[in-house]
């Protein structure tokens, strides 16, 4: 399986950091399965906040999967 495949099945939000500037890389990582990008160096500041828009966007998915399974449960219950 692919980088991305992997990553999605494990659930990971992954966050690069580098000192590439190159809009070819930035590309790169996002095709991998990057959910972030920042460039070297980086602000403390805007760092904190894209983990913390990564963890958002984390607990949201979880919560999607969870009513997915709930909806699941209740189908095959009712059926």
């Amino acid at each position: 399986t692919s980088l991305q495949d992997q990553l999605h099945q494990q659930k990971l939000m992954v966050l690069m950091i580098s000192g590439s500037d190159t809009f070819d890389k930035v590309i790169q990582c996002i095709k991998l399965g990057a959910e972030e990008y920042l460039l070297k160096p980086f602000n403390k500041d805007l760092l904190r906040v894209r983990v913390g828009a990564c963890l958002e966007k984390k607990w949201f998915i979880n919560q999607q999967i969870l009513y997915q399974k709930q909806i699941e449960i209740e189908k095959h219950r009712y059926e």
